[in-house]
């Protein structure tokens, strides 16, 4: 089936976009938008530009929708125009032109998967090595944990607030409709170990939406929908050939110390400066390992591998949108601030501040430059940029009680797979997790006699 092609209107990132290009102070000019009922006259580009034409003529926006429709008019009908206004007007609406017309849109179909001849000996092989690891994890500590992401460091009540008037290739699935709904989100650190959060490794934000409606992906009597992502845009180890070469890394850690893993990651780091500065790409382990310690409240979080969107597919994101959020982005955790920093960080911040996060998506629009099939390809952001379809709430609590602890690490289980068929997990490694989370989710349980239950209710959570 051919793709189709789309002329969409202006989302609030193209607004925000023009409104750049004109110079002005984005948040600001949006802002006003909002408080003066001008949103929906800022969407088509015709009357955004002249939206952007009055503002520069008078410093300010129309006081109504009303007042801008006659202003708009009288703009139009003008003929005193100066040779130097229509080139700025000519210039701003190529600008915008390259934020509205769209590109053709991948449509989903099973056909884009393509499993490898031997993916189920492979993925044998990998869920076999990850039960290796986590038994010896479980003898270390007398206790089951997670094979990924073992160390929690906040567990979080919130809503995602799905925005309005997405235009059709974004208004899907999940986000079909303007609504809210309750959340639980719980921020983690990558090993399947309890490290010291002076290690440096990936970090990851996993987000359980409660009454996800719709047909599901696998039928489990759910009804929530779970995004897991992890503050690196793609997984290095980017199909289930490779990743299986992993699991020997993998079952290594385990026997580790924590100054080990810093000395490998600060070498790792070396490499990945020494490569990049001569232009040659980062062999999988050194990418893995060279993760930089950063404030874990201002990472953005990727889904790295490529999920359904309703008619299309799409890799998912998570970045700060907050100011506070935002200003905590490449601020360095404190090397004399302990084995637990990332946490107190978390438990600090929300103890007095609200947060909220943009959940972006990118869609695929070139099955070749972005490939479904294999996570370690980085899908270009000008074939495709990141569009923000709902706004993550997380107010101010408790972030980290005994009881919200004991809950997320040793009831709860995140998945892929706890997910709305419009949302189907897409390629060889998200086909391995259909087999992999189960099984390590079963391990915990069963090892530490807990019965696992997935909520209803985000009630459920304990305070």
């Amino acid at each position: 089936m051919a793709p189709t092609m789309i002329l969409a209107p202006l989302s609030d990132d193209d607004v925000a976009v023009a409104a750049g290009d004109y110079g002005l102070d984005t948040d600001a000019f949006c802002a006003v938008l909002r408080e003066r009922g001008l949103t929906q006259l800022s969407k088509p580009p015709v009357t955004l530009l002249q939206l952007l034409e009055y503002h520069r003529v008078n410093g300010t926006l129309p006081a109504t929708a009303a007042e801008a429709c006659q202003q708009a008019l009288l703009l139009l009908c003008s003929e005193t125009r100066r040779p130097a206004d229509i080139r700025d007007l000519e210039a701003a609406l190529k600008a915008a032109a390259r934020h509205v017309l769209t590109t053709s849109y991948v449509r989903y179909r099973p056909d884009l998967e393509q499993p490898f001849p031997n993916e189920d000996e492979l993925v044998r092989q990998v869920v076999a090595a990850m039960g290796k690891a986590n038994q010896q994890v479980a003898d270390k500590h007398r206790h089951g944990l997670r094979d990924a992401h073992a160390k929690s460091h906040g567990v979080l009540a919130g809503e995602l607030r799905v925005q309005p008037d997405l235009p059709a290739h974004l208004a899907q699935g999940l986000f079909a409709e303007p609504a809210t709904y309750p959340v639980i989100v719980r921020f983690s650190s990558a090993p399947g170990d309890l490290r010291s959060d002076q290690v440096p490794v990936q970090r990851g934000l996993a987000m359980k939406v409660i009454g996800a409606p719709g047909p599901r992906a696998l039928d489990d009597g759910f009804t929530t929908q779970d995004f897991l992502l992890v503050n690196h845009p793609t997984l290095p180890f980017g199909n289930i050939a490779e990743y299986a070469k992993l699991q020997d890394l993998l079952e290594k850690q385990p026997r580790q110390s924590d100054q080990q893993l810093q000395l490998t990651g600060a070498a790792a780091r070396v490499a990945a400066k020494a490569l990049t500065r001569v232009g040659r790409p980062l062999p999988p382990a050194v990418e893995t390992l060279a993760a930089a310690n950063d404030h874990i409240l201002g990472e953005t979080f990727h889904s790295m591998a490529a999920l359904r969107y309703g008619d299309h597919v799409v890799k998912m994101s998570a970045a700060p949108r907050s100011a506070n959020v935002k200003a905590l982005t490449g601020s360095h955790v404190d090397r004399k601030a302990g084995e637990s920093a990332l946490r107190d960080l978390v438990i600090d911040f929300f103890a007095h501040n609200s947060a909220e996060y943009d959940i972006r998506a990118q869609l695929c629009t070139d099955v070749d430059r972005m490939p479904v099939e294999d996570a370690s390809v980085l899908w270009p952001e000008e074939l495709s940029p990141h569009r923000t379809v709902a706004v993550l709430h997380l107010p101010a609590q408790d972030a980290y009680s005994d009881a919200r602890r004991r809950y997320a690490d040793d009831v709860l289980s995140f998945s892929p797979w706890h997910a709305l068929e419009a949302h189907r997990p897409l390629g060889s490694i998200m086909r391995s997790r259909r087999a992999a989370y189960p099984a390590s989710s079963d391990f915990r349980h069963g090892f530490n006699g807990i019965e696992p239950q997935e909520p209803s209710d985000v009630k459920e959570l304990p305070a």
